[in-house]
């Protein structure tokens, strides 16, 4: 597409055309994905909204706003969100990014945390095909509880013989997908101690700790774990584990629409997200408006959803100020 065409007052960068070329094709194909869900709720008389959720759902991401900022980069600053990132993919994107971007912030500016010895912890549980959601979610929900009651237990000088007590932090997401084999529902974790684990032994793919496995099995009978050091020094290691925690809401999207009304059924009004220990103080909610960028100047962009594609409207100059107020120039390009 070329956004000059009919703006040639208006320089845009090459990288910014193609990134905003990239998330338009990603968010359609996110937009189709929830609409076909929304018809086969409605054709099977499943649906498990009310009609004004339905339709804001329907509605999401129908209008995009991007930015090139000359000092912060190219950024998908607003859209329409509906928030419902149990169904919406859009909006799972949304948080995961802005997740990941706030706790990679928050670790950097705490040098307290960034000491010590960090791992990435996957935490599945057994199940068989015929198990069906809610057994399968409560029982790895059953052992991240008494993990995290042992943690406080520990702190209060009681020994509960947990070998998760050796992390005086934990971040955890939980993540579900579905095979032939029933619900693999499991927990990531990103993990902080102040001494090493001792028995890591190296399989395929990772590390794991017979200690682990062996109170994870007292927790929850299950001994498949999978440990991975993490070096806090390399930010595109912490990068890239971090992601591995908060993609957990994006995985439904490869589920059936079935499996995904039940999933979304089994999690309505429960958190996929926790931390216990040092870690609490890490704040992880996001507003999935705005970009948080003050005192920059930047091109912007606009696209609206219309007959099943994505419509380029026009660009617009502007500053952002440093209270966060932003001011457009008078000769904006719209079509």
């Amino acid at each position: 597409m070329n956004y000059t065409e009919k703006n040639p007052k208006l320089h845009i960068n090459a990288d910014y055309a193609e990134f905003m070329s990239k998330a338009t094709k990603r968010i359609k194909c996110s937009k189709v994905r929830t609409l076909k869900f929304l018809d086969w709720c409605d054709d099977t008389h499943q649906s498990p909204f009310t009609p004004s959720t339905n339709a804001n759902i329907a509605k999401c991401a129908s209008w995009l706003q991007f930015r090139d900022y000359e000092k912060n980069g190219h950024k998908l600053t607003n859209a329409r969100f509906c928030k419902k990132d149990k169904v919406c993919p859009a909006c799972a994107m949304r948080r995961a990014s802005k997740q990941v971007q706030k706790v990679y912030n928050e670790l950097y500016s705490n040098p307290d945390l960034m000491t010590g010895y960090w791992y990435y912890i996957v935490l599945p549980v057994h199940h068989k095909a015929s198990e069906d959601f809610s057994t399968v979610f409560n029982r790895l929900g059953g052992g991240l509880k008494k993990i995290n009651q042992a943690i406080r237990d520990f702190k209060r000088g009681r020994d509960p013989h947990n070998f998760f007590t050796m992390f005086d932090g934990i971040m955890y997401s939980i993540e579900e997908t579905k095979t032939e084999n029933g619900w693999n529902i499991h927990a990531n974790l990103l993990v902080r101690s102040d001494k090493p684990i001792r028995d890591l032994k190296q399989k395929k793919g990772g590390y794991w700790s017979p200690s682990m496995v062996e109170t994870w099995k007292e927790l929850t009978g299950s001994i498949n774990v999978s440990i991975n050091p993490i070096n806090m020094k390399n930010e595109d290691s912490l990068m890239k584990n971090l992601m591995e925690v908060f993609k957990y809401s994006l995985k439904f999207q490869d589920l059936k629409n079935e499996d995904l009304l039940i999933a979304y059924r089994g999690t309505y009004r429960k958190r996929l997200l926790g931390a216990m220990g040092s870690l609490r103080a890490l704040k992880t909610d996001v507003k999935l408006e705005g970009d948080d960028v003050v005192n920059d100047v930047f091109v912007e962009s606009q696209f609206v959803w219309i007959r099943n594609k994505f419509v380029f409207r026009g660009h617009q100059k502007g500053r952002v100020g440093t209270s966060g107020h932003v001011f457009y120039e008078a000769d904006s390009y719209d079509e």
